[in-house]
């Protein structure tokens, strides 16, 4: 019989986030990257995790140096702005035209006549990469994002979700800019110039590795993720330093327990850059290993206190069995759906994995800003979203036969 987990610790769960925030950035290519890999590795090992280890990736690195964005009617004026990431580097002038508040508008405005050729398109999205590529293919010549986070401060994000060069420059906004150039919009038109700098080098990163050893079906894993990489912007307490804390934890959990199955924990880098090197390597890099995996769950942006839903989103033949362990925890899901293509589970989806992924919903509201700090993790939430992927984990390498 398996052994039980470990209690979930409260206080292990505060030590972990503490840390991994005083680290501030950890954007892919930084020294805190560095900081945070080195940290999540001595942890492991302290941990006494079997094998634990590195297994580097090369990856497209952007970093971006500058953007600039000048309005030459009704008044001219410059706007606060910063680089779309993976966007081409370049200045370009036209006409402004509105995108939209999503992809599914903008692709509904083309639809309807909307010329966006050698225009440049101004759009309000959390994702742009969702909306910069059909922006790109019907002939635009740059994208403006007006995003949405309090205190007038700019979202930054990527440009594409296909690990490429973006081909038109691009930049982000902040909501109250947004608002008045789009109130500007109206009626009339408008030309801007619009700049966009970024420099691209090949790197390398790390994913982070560490596994509980199965006892009868050793070859069969549960692997359970987060990324420990952050956006180029402050500590990125929730985003996803929240799930660094709960894997950390969990893996401490469980590192005496004697499961049927291995558990395997990996930390993936690079997953903010372009479309999840990390996850996206260790896949090819695994492919053999990859047909044992039988369930992913992964850990990526919860605990915030101004989320006010729990978001559970899985792969069909995986929902009734995280419903049922979140009911067993009385933990309340306020939505069920399908995973969403924003994070480190695609991969393994696509490979055929079934997975399970716990966060919230949708989105904090300082996401990819330097307002993602400590001081919004609700770490009463953060231990209970933790016990309850501990539970996932540990009972799926536990049974005698997947329930999926």
């Amino acid at each position: 019989m398996m052994e039980k987990m470990a209690q979930i610790s409260s206080a292990g769960l505060f030590e972990y986030e503490s840390e991994l925030c005083k680290i501030g950035i950890k954007y892919a290519g930084t020294p805190g990257e560095v900081k945070a890999k080195d940290y999540i590795l001595s942890k492991l090992k302290d941990f006494g995790l079997n094998d634990v280890r590195l297994e580097d990736f090369e990856y497209l690195n952007y970093m971006p140096t500058s953007a600039g964005l000048e309005v030459f009617s009704p008044k001219r004026r410059s706007i606060a702005c910063e680089p779309l990431q993976y966007s081409s580097s370049d200045t370009v002038e036209g006409a402004l035209v509105y995108g939209g508040d999503s992809n599914e508008e903008l692709e509904a405005l083309l639809k309807e006549g909307t010329d966006i050729e050698g225009k440049i398109v101004v759009a309000k999205t959390p994702f742009p990469f969702w909306t910069y590529p059909i922006a790109k293919k019907n002939g635009a010549a740059g994208f403006i994002v007006i995003t949405d986070p309090p205190d007038d401060l700019i979202r930054v994000g990527v440009a594409v979700a296909d690990r490429r060069k973006g081909t038109i420059p691009g930049a982000t906004i902040s909501l109250r800019d947004g608002q008045v150039l789009l109130k500007s919009l109206k009626g009339r038109k408008i030309e801007v110039r619009l700049q966009s700098q970024g420099e691209f080098q090949k790197r390398t990163s790390w994913n982070i590795v560490g596994d509980v050893p199965g006892n009868e079906m050793p070859r069969e894993k549960v692997v359970v993720c987060s990324h420990y990489d952050s956006q180029i912007k402050g500590q990125h307490a929730w985003d996803n330093v929240s799930g660094d804390a709960g894997l950390l934890e969990i893996a401490r959990a469980l590192v005496d327990v004697r499961p049927k199955r291995t558990i395997e924990f990996v930390f993936f880098g690079a997953e903010e850059q372009g479309a999840f090197w990390g996850s996206t390597s260790y896949v090819k890099a695994h492919r053999d290993g990859v047909k044992n995996c039988r369930a992913l769950i992964n850990l990526d942006g919860f605990s915030s206190s101004l989320c006010k839903q729990n978001f559970l989103e899985t792969t069909p033949q995986a929902k009734d069995f995280a419903l049922l362990i979140a009911d067993e925890m009385a933990w309340p899901v306020h939505h069920v759906g399908y995973p969403m293509p924003l994070s480190d589970h695609i991969p393994f989806i696509e490979a055929g994995v079934p997975a399970i992924w716990i966060h919230e919903g949708l989105i904090d509201p300082y996401y990819h800003t330097e307002g993602d700090t400590i001081d919004h993790i609700d770490f009463e939430k953060l231990t209970r979203i933790t016990r309850v992927a501990g539970l996932c984990a540990s009972r799926l390498a536990g049974l005698d036969k997947m329930p999926f």
